[in-house]
């Protein structure tokens, strides 16, 4: 049976909320846009700089040029060292705020939904990224 509404009806304008919400939430923990987000999230587990920024380039879908800019930023705002691209203290708690106020945030919107019904969309969602993921062309 097909839906009412097309996908990009419903996944468009979600993913707008939902980056819209993920921003204002994090803002007040120290980290200014998804992207920094992203970057410092890649951060946390990763071994190096050139290791991040392959990783950042992969995760954002976006130029090496634009994932350098941001890890620059966060370098000049102390928040990853020059060096190793590791977090620094203040970005490990920026980081531990922002992914506590997430955590909130998530089980607000998220709260009267089935654990089955939230099983179904990660499976779906995971899907349709993976499908969408075989599709682009890799940006340099």
């Amino acid at each position: 049976m097909q839906s009412a509404r097309p996908l990009p009806t419903v996944i468009g304008p979600t993913e707008n909320a939902l980056r819209a919400l993920l921003e204002q939430t994090i803002e007040p923990a120290g980290i200014r846009s998804y992207a920094e987000w992203v970057v410092l999230n890649l951060a946390s587990t990763s071994d190096g700089t050139t290791q991040l920024l392959d990783h950042v380039v992969s995760a954002l879908k976006r130029p090496a040029a634009e994932a350098t800019d941001v890890v620059r930023a966060l370098q000049q705002r102390g928040y990853l060292d020059d060096a190793t691209g590791r977090l620094t203290p203040a970005a490990e708690a920026a980081l531990a705020r922002g992914r506590a106020s997430v955590a909130d945030v998530t089980d607000h919107v998220t709260e009267g939904i089935s654990s089955d019904d939230l099983d179904v969309t990660v499976t779906v969602l995971d899907l349709v990224r993976q499908r969408v993921e075989e599709r682009l062309v890799p940006r340099s």
